[in-house]
């Protein structure tokens, strides 16, 4: 009698594990937004993610027709998203967690074509791509905006620029821009002495323009960044100056550094 109780009960549970089973794998979700969550982006917006994965139609879909790796590859392909990873669990309840990993745009930059916004850099990629979204639109506002100070950098070139070049250009603007902030610690409060704009002229001469003064560079080639370098030589010499500082030329090859008033 007890064997048959044991057998009994035995059955019940693996018919409701297999009703439970039914239930969360076969059983058609009603909105993919109400057992998801989007985690880690800052530049692109929640709504716009949510707009972009609605065209996959994952509404009304069982919990086993929605793929994480689809939803992550199609989400990459959006602009400022560098990586998308997607966590999926059953138990307590079906849910799918996403974790964005954003581009970092640090630069707007135009070419000798003209386009009326630019094209926006991103950090990793080192790439210019012209992109088209919310957020996207709201990075070319604020640059563009005079009432809003972006830190982004305004690049000119008369010659086309290349995934190498933006990467030389990004490396050797952060150097400089760490011996700037050498600079700021000793200025007047509230000074915020930046590379604002880029501009490499039709002899190909690289200028990088502060609001005080302009740091030349010489012509663009992989030296320009060993040049930059000598910056920081001269860092106590510019504090020390009682008159305006109209350039910082870096363009010799040279250890020799020409400050011009």
């Amino acid at each position: 009698m007890t064997s048959t109780l044991t057998r009994v009960s035995i059955s019940i549970a693996l018919l409701l594990l297999s009703l439970g089973a039914f239930y969360y794998f076969y059983m058609p979700i009603t909105e993919f937004q109400n057992i998801s969550s989007i985690q880690g982006n800052n530049f692109i917006s929640t709504p716009e993610l949510r707009n972009v994965i609605s065209s996959l139609d994952l509404d009304a879909k069982r919990f086993l027709q929605i793929n994480p790796k689809h939803i992550e590859h199609f989400l990459e392909k959006r602009p400022l998203v560098k990586d998308v990873k997607i966590r999926s669990t059953v138990f307590p309840k079906r849910f799918f967690s996403m974790y964005i990993t954003e581009e970092v745009p640090w630069a707007i930059y135009k070419g000798q074509i003209i386009n009326n916004k630019g094209q926006v850099v991103v950090q990793s990629r080192t790439q210019a791509k012209i992109f088209n979204s919310p957020s996207v639109e709201k990075i070319y506002h604020d640059f563009y905006s005079q009432s809003i100070d972006s830190d982004l950098i305004s690049i000119w070139s008369a010659y086309p620029l290349y995934d190498k070049d933006f990467e030389l250009i990004n490396k050797t603007s952060q150097k400089l821009s760490q011996d700037l902030k050498m600079l700021n610690l000793n200025q007047e409060e509230g000074k915020n002495l930046r590379i604002k704009k880029i501009d490499i002229n039709r002899e190909k001469n690289i200028f990088l323009i502060t609001d005080d003064f302009e740091i030349k560079l010489g012509v663009f080639d992989k030296k320009i960044y060993e040049r930059a370098k000598k910056f920081s030589l001269v860092v106590n010499k510019i504090e020390s100056l009682n008159e305006k500082l109209a350039y910082v030329d870096l363009s010799l090859d040279s250890q020799e550094v020409i400050l011009g008033k």
